[in-house]
């Protein structure tokens, strides 16, 4: 799939996070819907620094219990491909930086 240059950004920015903040963005990918929603129960430091780079967004509109967010809303080919990327591999398979 070919992703369009106006969400090679958020590429970018997703390629030079954290190790474990990238795990968790694909985490989310994979567990999440395949529209990009998922409901969560609590936030993390990590969750914040998602939301705060643009990465994922609070959903105003879900009322149970947590709080439900969107993935990758302003990158739809982004996030698809990485959700097919990580059902092909059956999980999230990020490499870890060499140091």
């Amino acid at each position: 799939m070919k992703i369009p240059v106006r969400e090679l950004y958020y590429f970018d920015v997703i390629q030079k996070l954290p190790y474990r903040t990238k795990t968790i963005l694909g985490e989310l990918i994979f567990r999440g819907s395949k529209d990009g929603f998922i409901v969560l129960k609590k936030r993390t430091r990590e969750i914040q620094q998602l939301i705060e780079l643009g990465l994922i967004i609070d959903n105003p509109i879900y009322r149970g219990k947590g709080f439900s967010i969107s993935i990758l809303p302003i990158a739809p080919h982004l996030h698809r491909a990485y959700k097919r990327k990580f059902q092909r591999e059956g999980g999230v398979v990020v490499e870890k930086e060499s140091v």
